[in-house]
């Protein structure tokens, strides 16, 4: 299934890095929004990957894998069927777009982000534990 997390936004554009790691670290839109700027994320803009990952790395230490790039054409579903692990949460990497998917219950994948995101093309992905 999807779950659409645009509600999340309070009103904001291309928040996608926002609402994402609001939905892998369990934390509030607010609070999301407060690390992304430390960041370098400015409001009703997105962020570049490389700071979204180093990000994390100072944030959310050993929280994450490193990027792992996907060089085939695959969607939510068959990252779920292909390579997602139980017990993990992904932050996932499309065409300047991020978002999550996460297992909300033994075997239950959900994608977190917009409601077209199920088949866009996943380019990378950080695991998340």
């Amino acid at each position: 299934g999807v779950i659409d997390t645009n509600h999340k936004s309070m009103g904001e554009e291309n928040d996608c890095a926002v609402r994402a790691i609001s939905e892998a670290y369990d934390i509030t839109y607010k609070e999301a929004h407060v690390i992304l700027e430390s960041w370098g994320r400015v409001d009703n803009e997105g962020i570049y990957w490389k700071y979204i990952e180093s990000g994390i790395r100072k944030d959310f230490p050993s929280s994450a894998s490193e990027l792992f790039i996907i060089k085939r054409y695959i969607t939510a579903f068959s990252f779920v069927n292909q390579i997602a692990e139980s017990g993990y949460t992904y932050i996932v990497l499309a065409d300047r777009h991020i978002f999550v998917i996460e297992e909300v219950s033994h075997e239950k994948w959900l994608v977190k982000g917009n409601l077209d995101d199920a088949p866009k093309q996943i380019i990378g992905y950080l695991k998340i534990n």
